[in-house]
């Protein structure tokens, strides 16, 4: 009788647990619903078209999705750049159910909330074994407006997504790292910790912050259990933190496949500088008040966008009042938790112990980012508030009757403290909601309510437009009456034509299949700027994720040329956008400056009063040539030597038409004689060698045998032989010296005409910088008997050139681009360096279009290129592909007998792909394509093997361990007894040795 008894009670518990729990989920629903219904309308957040932009292109291609993005900035690898899973997510889920992608897209969205909460109730119901907590910090989740920001102010999808995964993830963590205390290795357990690996890797692909932010967690919760279970002893500390080593350890195995390349591209890709200091405080310091909710601020702060990052009164009031119960109680997980919410705040309103910390302890910085610490005080708060108000009903009913402790007595009382607190805390919850809605009163008017996205009008919810107000009273009957009333529900509307999501539809719609189009927008154009590939091919350069690019600082040169400079005229605009192979420019008429545009009529013509201009005489996104020269740049990498080098060029110092330029190495002998041979010529700016005399004799025979040269010893420190006793014999000069004796008193002169052209000295800039004379490298003897002078300073030479063997050699003791760049591209020293450089290579404005329409180009997949050579060509000629040259591409020549020959890839330019060919035949062809390497294979193998090794643990168990271990264990043994007779000897050494 008493097991049936028994029985039918527990039956009834958990009939009543699983209702409990429905109702928990409608009410999560209902709320979420209630507050984000906004979501389901249209497309929120900063960045959601950025986002829809990129699953309009995997659903594209799915499932077969390519490495490479060709549509901006000349082409990226996003699956190696931004978490792509949310992305894959909307796919299969539009490709699943009727929804199209923009549905799909507000539908996960939207649901990323509620199923956060959901996943927080199953949290702490199962760890904290208690219901009510759970549902009362379920609803605190998305009344928070902190929980929404992500999604409806900054638009920060994947990251908002991945917030699914973060409970799941701690709950099979705690179930793990509690067995393990109990030294419980059963199925149970392994089953925890396979989950547990699992999770972290699907929130690794969601968004690697969130990540990170949970194997901080993670850590720190060992830590704490350790203690909670009294198991925790300094001499056993590997042990006891061992549970969470082993799980970051298998996370990060798991996902080798990916976190590699991950790691990988975000070494090469452009990355800002690091902090100031100042800098990094200015940027830091959020308001912590706002933050609380006692306190706004205003639209013009630069911090506006943070405005909704709200912990309202009715969470942090009581979140108080939880950490105060977890250090009372003991309850050292809670305590954790309180911590984990509220230490960020510490940060927060001490920018400066972040940045010390940060500089200090290697990779904080990734978790003390305000954006990265902001997930423990949204993740964690609700729950530690809920404990609190749960906490203090315990105590208001449990207290009076703590005499009650024998018998059955203290069973009903246990049962009836039990309901009764659960019923006070929800009582309470719904007091605090309703009371804090509209406090602070003095920020707050009585009809407003500060939960939700972005808070809302009591009066009007749903923000019916046909709705009028009779007065500034919330009218309590009259709202309820309102709600009541489910046809004043709104309903989703979600978007049935994502063609009204183009920008410039007119000009999209007509050029939106043509693969080979070019353009670029301002970046004051940033909506447009993500919706233009919703829907088209078109390749622009912008690029929304700015931490994808892989064009360094030549994105911002284009960028600053084209949009935000007003230097009055178009010569870095023409001669960069020959460069990008751009034809149209998309402008914001109100802040971009069109003058110069406006006053360049030759070349450029607006095509549309929306803002969009036409180059008259654009490149293709290939070229061909024959006759144009191309020039390796060989020059320091750290001091970014070519970058100067390439604003001269762009300003009129070498014009587009006349040089390819290359990004080169730093040193001369990095390369071998046969391959600089493969360029018209060299341009040593910057430069540097590891063996003098190799270098020095390669490029003595490369001069001699036709290579041009110009080697520059103007820039003190870096110019390797900015003074030298004794120069070799391509230099004009003997030795070099450096002075910093010449003000700019002394006069300059020209020498020789052919090489300088017809050049007005009396207009070059001083030679001084900051009232100090400009150092050069000079020497005072006669030069070569092969060279002439072509600049003087006080009579002598201070760049001289001529001919040496069957090459040309120009050589500059002052560092003309650090001049020229320093006095704002004078227009008399820009024409005299364009015109060393034509003495030093010659070239035919007409060979690229001539040539470049003998080549024909076929592209089925963006991963593969194949050109078609329609022309033979006796010597050397240059390919000029306008997409990022990335090492994983790999190009091949094919001639018409089918033989092969692998061709070198090089930056050319601002860094798009350029080769240079050997004599071709007609009918030859060279593929382009992206290849994974060794790289993604190891890291595809060492997922594939740590998979199969959780999966044959979860099996086997302490089998498995015991055939993994038993040759470490007996090499251990080994070394334990080694070491032991090593010690037994060195005593016994010890005592024979000692004397009294």
């Amino acid at each position: 009788m008493k097991s049936l008894i028994k029985g039918v009670f527990k039956l009834t518990e958990g009939s009543f647990r699983v209702v409990y729990f429905l109702i928990a989920i409608f009410i999560i629903f209902l709320i979420s619903y209630f507050l984000g219904f906004q979501y389901l309308q249209g497309i929120i957040g900063n960045d959601g078209m950025f986002h829809l932009s990129n699953i309009y292109w995997i659903d594209k291609f799915f499932p077969n999705v390519p490495y490479w993005y060709p549509l901006q900035n000349g082409g990226i690898v996003p699956v190696w750049g931004y978490p792509q899973l949310s992305y894959f997510a909307v796919v299969i889920i539009h490709r699943l159910s009727s929804l199209n992608l923009v549905g799909a897209f507000q539908v996960l969205g939207f649901l990323s909330i509620p199923l956060t909460s959901l996943g927080l109730y199953l949290f702490v119901w199962t760890r904290f074994k208690n219901q009510t907590m759970a549902g009362i910090a379920a609803i605190l989740y998305p009344l928070m407006p902190l929980s929404w920001i992500w999604l409806f102010d900054w638009g920060f999808y994947g990251e908002s997504v991945s917030y699914i995964f973060i409970f799941p993830t701690l709950i099979f963590y705690d179930i793990f790292l509690d067995k393990y205390l109990k030294k419980n290795f059963g199925l149970v357990s392994r089953l925890a910790f396979l989950l547990t690996v699992l999770f972290l890797g699907v929130t690794f692909l969601a968004h690697p912050t969130t990540f990170l932010d949970l194997l901080f967690i993670i850590f720190f919760l060992t830590l704490v259990q350790a203690i909670e279970k009294k198991v925790w002893k300094i001499k056993n500390l590997a042990k006891n933190i061992f549970p969470s080593i082993a799980v970051i350890i298998f996370a990060f195995l798991i996902i080798s496949f990916l976190f590699l390349d991950f790691k990988a591209y975000s070494t090469v890709v452009a990355t800002p500088g690091a902090y100031l200091k100042q800098e990094f405080l200015e940027g830091y310091t959020l308001n912590v008040n706002s933050i609380l909710g006692i306190g706004k601020i205003p639209i013009t702060d630069a911090k506006y966008t943070i405005r909704n990052a709200v912990v309202p009164l009715t969470i942090w009031i009581p979140a108080i009042l939880g950490l105060i119960a977890a250090i009372v109680l003991k309850k050292k997980k809670m305590l954790v938790l309180g911590l984990l919410a509220s230490i960020p705040f510490i940060y927060l309103k001490y920018p400066l112990l972040t940045w010390y910390t940060s500089v200090i302890i290697p990779y904080s910085g990734q978790l003390l980012h305000h954006r990265a610490i902001l997930i423990f005080i949204r993740a964690f708060a609700p729950i530690v508030a809920a404990f609190g108000i749960v906490s203090l009903s315990q105590m208001i009913f449990d207290l009076p009757l703590s005499f009650l402790k024998k018998g059955k007595i203290f069973i009903v009382r246990k049962i009836f403290v039990a309901l009764a607190s659960s019923f006070l805390a929800i009582v309470l919850t719904l007091f605090l909601i309703i009371y804090f809605a509209n406090k602070p009163s003095s920020l707050w008017k009585e009809y407003e309510v500060r939960y939700g996205p972005n808070g809302f009008d009591i009066r009007n919810p749903f923000l019916d437009n046909n709705k009028t107000f009779k007065n500034d009273e919330a009218d309590v009957k009259q709202v309820k009456s309102y709600l009541k009333d489910k046809n004043n529900w709104p309903r989703p509307k979600l978007a049935n034509n994502p063609d009204d999501l183009l920008p410039f539809p007119d000009f999209v719609n007509a050029h939106k299949n043509e693969k080979m189009l070019r353009v670029d927008l301002s970046p004051y154009l940033g909506g447009e700027v993500m919706r233009l590939n919703i829907k088209s091919d078109i390749s622009q350069i912008n690029l929304s994720a700015i931490q994808r690019s892989l064009l360094g600082p030549y994105w911002g040169i284009e960028q600053q040329a084209l949009f935000t400079e007003n230097t009055g005229n178009t010569i870095n605009v023409n001669n960069i956008v020959k460069w990008f192979g751009i034809k149209y420019l998309f402008f914001n008429n109100t802040v971009d400056k069109l003058d110069k545009y406006k006053e360049d009529q030759k070349n450029w013509k607006e095509i549309d009063k929306a803002g969009i201009w036409q180059f008259a005489d654009p490149t293709e996104m290939y070229s061909w040539t024959v006759q144009k020269p191309a020039s390796l740049v060989i020059g320091s990498l750290k001091k970014r030597a070519f970058e100067p080098l390439f604003r001269v060029a762009i300003n009129g110092g070498i014009p587009y038409e006349d040089n390819w330029l290359v990004q080169g190495k730093e040193n001369v002998d990095d390369y071998s004689l046969s391959e600089l041979k493969k360029f018209d010529s060299l341009i040593l700016y910057g430069y540097s060698y590891k063996d003098r005399n190799n270098a020095f004799k390669m490029l003595d025979q490369y001069v001699k045998e036709g290579g041009n040269l110009y080697i520059s010893t103007g820039w003190q420190y870096t110019d390797r032989d900015w003074k030298s006793d004794k120069t070799p014999d391509f230099f004009p000069v003997e030795y070099l010296v450096w002075s910093s004796d010449y003000d700019q008193n002394v006069p300059l002169e020209i020498e020789n005409k052919e090489i300088a052209g017809n050049i007005d000295i009396g207009e070059f800039s001083p030679l001084k910088w900051n009232n100090l004379p400009w150092g050069v490298s000079i020497s005072t003897t006669n030069l070569r008997s092969w060279a002439k002078p072509v600049l003087s300073l006080n009579e002598k030479p201070l760049i001289a050139g001529g001919t040496y063997g069957k090459g040309r050699v120009v050589w500059s003791g002052l560092d003309l681009i650090g001049h020229v760049s320093t006095y704002e591209y004078n227009k008399e020293e820009m024409l005299f360096i364009n015109n060393l450089f034509k003495w030093l290579n010659s070239s035919r404005i007409d060979d690229e279009k001539l040539q470049t329409q003998k080549l024909t180009i076929r592209r089925d997949n963006p991963d593969k290129v194949e050109f078609t050579f329609n022309d033979s060509t006796s010597n050397n000629s240059t390919l000029f592909w306008r997409e990022t040259q990335f090492p994983n591409w790999k190009a091949t020549l094919i001639t018409p007998k089918g033989d092969s020959t692998d061709i070198k890839i090089y930056k050319g330019g601002p860094g798009f792909m350029l080769m240079r060919l050997p004599a071709v035949n007609n009918g030859s062809k060279l593929t382009l394509e992206f290849k994974t390497g060794f790289r993604t294979f190891a890291g595809r193998l060492i997922s594939i093997i740590t998979l199969f090794t959780l999966l044959a643990y979860l099996i086997m168990g302490s089998k498995f361990t015991n055939i993994i271990f038993r040759p470490f264990k007996s090499v251990i043994k080994r070394a334990k007894n080694l070491l032991y007779r090593s010690k037994k000897e060195l005593i016994n050494r010890s005592d024979e040795e000692e004397t009294y």
